[in-house]
């Protein structure tokens, strides 16, 4: 412990942190309850501030404010060198230090039902619009980008029917809380959804077709591998849209 008054140097504060690093106290993990020693100095330390001055007074809460005036704040980007190697290259501040304290912790399954039951109630109890502006709110800023495979299908659209459809995976239109990945811009009422061979895999096409169907929408249902074959999948397209095709539109 320095003296009071005196002011380490960089250096110094360096060589005593390559001097501990690594080092685990002797007390970790430990309880007044498990060790006598840490209930012996935990008693000591007790002991040691009976009678002590606590800013009870606002003479003393005005002297540590004036004390602590100009320095910066946790909310204000300060940096934690405990945190900084994980995720080295932006500051880290106070809040990151609690999510990372609580990640893994599991919470009481009482306490995970209220929530959910909150939840519930909330999502019962608000119209259609603000359910569409809450899930779109959700897209956008997830900053939703098209990939790989459905950019592929975008452009096979773009051959076989241009200016027809565009992507709206993005939330760009949302309907009853569903968001199709294609959809229709000249008014027909019609939505193309890409559904990836691993993440839709043991899924219905007819369940979502039916979905869209309640709201006057016809839905194609095209799957991951048919990009592969092109001949076939233009064919299908072409018939799902055969009266956009014979309108000439």
């Amino acid at each position: 412990m320095p003296k009071k008054g005196y002011k380490q140097t960089k250096e110094h504060i360096q060589n005593h942190a390559l001097a501990v690093r690594g080092h685990i106290p002797w007390n970790k993990g430990l309880t007044q309850e498990l060790d006598e020693r840490v209930a012996r100095i935990g008693e000591m330390n007790r002991l040691r501030l009976i009678g002590k001055p606590w800013p009870k007074t606002q003479e003393h809460i005005e002297k540590i404010r004036q004390k602590l005036l100009g320095k910066p704040g946790c909310s204000k980007g300060k940096q934690i060198p405990a945190l900084s190697k994980a995720q080295k290259g932006r500051k880290i501040t106070w809040g990151d230090k609690i999510s990372s304290t609580l990640k893994g912790r599991k919470q009481p399954p009482e306490l995970v039902e209220k929530n959910r039951q909150s939840h519930l109630l909330y999502w019962q109890n608000i119209t259609p619009q603000q359910k569409e502006e809450w899930l779109r709110n959700v897209i956008i800023a997830a900053n939703i980008k098209p990939n790989k495979q459905e950019l592929k299908l975008l452009d096979i659209l773009s051959n076989v029917l241009p200016n027809e459809y565009e992507y709206t995976g993005d939330g760009k239109f949302i309907i009853n809380g569903l968001c199709p990945d294609f959809t229709n811009v000249n008014g027909e009422k019609k939505v193309i959804e890409l559904f990836g061979d691993y993440w839709h895999q043991g899924e219905n096409p007819l369940d979502r077709i039916g979905k869209f169907a309640k709201f006057g929408f016809g839905c194609l249902v095209i799957w991951e591998h048919e990009l592969n074959n092109l001949e076939e999948l233009t064919l299908r397209i072409k018939e799902f849209n055969k009266d956009i095709i014979k309108s000439g539109k």
